[in-house]
Order: structure tokens, then C-alpha cells, then sequence
């Protein structure tokens, strides 16, 4: 959810079409959003689907400007600015409610010394949880960039 925080730490952006193909890009999300913007400045606003004609990026970078276009019009969807705002906060929530539970799972799994039981009891309601927050700091991510999408 904190983007300088993945751009510091992540290596590879995998790149979703939503038609069923996926590309590995390096460099993280920034470096992806540059060339992507670098590859087809006009076509990337255009919001054509992709894979409809090649692009001086490559497949990817149809890929890449077809993924654009979904968040696009998701942002106008219909959802006032209020209403995003409100379920971004609520999203926050959520995920700083899991970050804590996480945090306490990992005390309580340090805890646990040598009693196998509840560390695997532990460490599965820790996957569990860590599952759970990836799902929420994925939905904090779309609803952050439809509302930077309404400006």
C-alpha cells in the first residue's frame, strides 16, 4: 500500500493484460509506468485493447497499456469521490486491524518454544493473515489509483 515502500524493495513488476497473459517487467512498478508511458503516450490514453497492433514496447508494453485501460474505467464506474475516499479509509482499517493481528501472531509464534501443536496452529492462522493482507493492501492499491484517476 505504500509505494515508495515497494519501489525500495520490489525487482520485478509482473504485468497482468487481463486477457489471460502475463509479463515480468524489471525494475518495479515506476519503471514499468515509465516505459510504458515512454513506449506509447498517445496509445496509452487511448485505452485500445490490447494485443489490437503492436507497439514500439513490444508485446509487453500492450500488455502494459491494456491493463491501463481496465483501471481506467473502473475509475469511472460510477463511485463518487466520497464513496472512494470513504472505502479507502475503511480499507486502511482493515489493514492496519490485520497488520496488528500479524504482528501479534509472530509474538505469539516466537512464544511458542517447542510446542509443535500451536506452532503449526500459529503459523497457518499467520498465512492466513498474511493472505488476508495481501488481498487488502491489493484492493487499497486500485481504490488509491481510481481516486488519483478522479484527480
Amino acid at each position: 500500500h505504500d509505494r515508495a515502500f515497494l519501489e525500495r524493495v520490489v525487482t520485478d513488476a509482473l504485468i497482468l493484460d487481463g486477457g489471460g497473459s502475463a509479463a515480468r517487467h524489471p525494475g518495479g512498478f515506476a519503471a514499468w509506468d515509465q516505459d510504458r508511458r515512454a513506449a506509447g503516450g498517445k496509445r496509452a490514453t487511448l485505452g485500445r485493447p490490447s494485443g489490437s497492433e503492436a507497439s514500439p514496447g513490444g508485446p509487453s508494453a500492450d500488455r502494459a497499456t491494456g491493463d491501463g485501460a481496465g483501471r481506467r474505467s473502473k475509475a469511472s464506474s460510477g463511485r463518487s469521490s466520497s464513496t472512494v475516499g470513504h472505502l479507502l479509509r475503511q480499507t486502511e482499517k482493515e489493514m492496519a486491524k490485520l497488520e496488528r493481528r500479524k504482528v501479534t501472531l509472530e509474538a505469539e509464534l516466537a512464544d511458542a518454544g517447542d510446542d509443535h501443536q500451536a506452532l503449526a496452529d500459529l503459523g497457518a492462522e499467520l498465512a492466513e493473515v498474511g493472505s488476508a493482507l495481501t488481498e487488502v493492501e491489493e484492493r487499497w492499491i486500485e481504490l488509491a489509483e481510481e481516486q488519483e484517476a478522479r484527480g
